[in-house]
């Protein structure tokens, strides 16, 4: 289920592409690209409307975070019929591209 949620992440923002997921006993790994292939000048959190529901572009990692802790949770707590109850943790670590490229 959660994998699932995961493989959405991009439906949701038109510069987002995913990288390698890994589901662990008690939390998650994922890496997120911001491709950021729009013009600089479009502000976070633009939404870009047509006939589809409208997409959102130049999002920050915390509402893309956000938005899939959210979701999961909900049907997380639907299977498990316990409504509210918590199912992540409050805060996740960001490793930044300057890191990841440090550690390579």
């Amino acid at each position: 289920m959660v994998k699932s949620f995961w493989e959405k992440i991009p439906n949701d923002y038109l510069d987002i592409n995913l990288g390698n997921f890994v589901i662990m006993p008690n939390h998650i790994h994922g890496i997120i690209f911001i491709t950021r292939s729009l013009p600089s000048n479009i502000p976070h959190g633009a939404v870009g409307a047509g006939y589809q529901p409208a997409l959102k572009i130049n999002p920050a990692l915390p509402e893309i975070i956000r938005k899939f802790k959210t979701y999961s949770s909900m049907e997380i707590n639907k299977l498990r019929e316990s409504p509210g109850v918590p199912v992540w943790q409050r805060n996740y670590t960001n490793m930044s591209s300057e890191m990841m490229r440090n550690s390579i």
